[in-house]
C-alpha cells in the first residue's frame, strides 16, 4: 500500500469516527460552531473553483459557551464538552498567524490538538494564547490546528483570520454531505488532519 494511500485511509478513518460520535450523541448536536461567514456558496462548487489552500481573510464568529468545566458541575457530568471552535485550517510549525479580533472582549486561541498532537495531560505541545481586541499575531513551534475558545456566557466575538493558515478538510454533519467529503480529501490529500 503506497504512502498517500494510507495517508487517505487514516484521514477517512478519522473522519468517520468523528462523524459517528456526531451521530450518537456523544458531542452534544445543540453545540453551536464557529462559522465561516464569507463561506456561501456549496461546498462542491467552491472546491472545484478553488486553487490555492493558503488562507487569508477568513471570518469567524465565535459564539460564547461559558466556562466548560462550571458547566461540567451544573449539568453533573463526568466530562466537559470541548469548548474548542474548528476553524479547519492549520498552522505550520512557526508560522506566523495574525488574527484581528473586533469588539472589547478577549478571546483564547489554541494551535494543535489534544487529541491528535498531545494527550490530555501533556499539554507542553499545545499553545495557547489570549488575544485581545484589535491584531494579534501569534505562532506555535509544534504548530496544529487552530482552534478558538469564547469563554463569555453567550454572545459572540468577531475574529478574522487575515494571514497564516493553510486550509484543512473540515466536515461539519448537516451543512456537509458524504460527496463534500470526499472531495474535500481529494482537494486537500497531504492535509495534516481531517477535522
Amino acid at each position: 500500500m503506497g504512502n498517500n494511500s494510507k495517508h487517505k485511509t487514516r484521514k477517512i478513518l478519522a473522519a468517520t469516527a468523528t462523524v459517528t460520535m456526531l451521530a450518537t450523541g456523544m458531542i452534544s448536536s445543540s453545540d453551536v460552531f464557529a462559522e465561516q461567514k464569507e463561506q456561501q456558496k456549496k461546498l462542491s462548487t467552491s472546491l472545484q473553483s478553488e486553487k490555492s489552500v493558503k488562507s487569508e481573510n477568513i471570518t469567524f464568529t465565535v459564539p460564547g459557551k461559558g466556562d466548560v468545566e462550571v458547566l461540567k458541575q451544573q449539568e453533573r457530568k463526568s466530562m466537559a464538552f470541548s469548548p474548542y471552535e474548528p476553524t479547519g485550517l492549520y498552522a505550520k510549525p512557526n508560522e506566523q498567524i495574525t488574527i484581528n479580533v473586533e469588539g472589547n472582549q478577549d478571546i483564547q486561541v489554541y494551535i494543535g490538538t489534544y487529541s491528535y498532537d498531545a494527550s490530555w495531560r501533556e499539554d507542553s505541545k499545545i499553545k495557547s494564547f489570549t488575544l485581545k481586541p484589535g491584531v494579534n499575531t501569534i505562532q506555535s513551534p509544534n504548530g496544529g490546528l487552530i482552534y478558538f475558545y469564547n469563554k463569555q456566557q453567550g454572545g459572540t466575538i468577531r475574529t478574522t483570520i487575515t494571514t497564516g493558515g493553510t486550509t484543512t478538510p473540515f466536515f461539519e454533519l448537516g451543512k456537509h454531505t458524504k460527496q463534500d467529503l470526499i472531495n474535500m480529501l481529494d482537494q486537500y490529500p497531504n492535509a495534516h488532519a481531517v477535522e
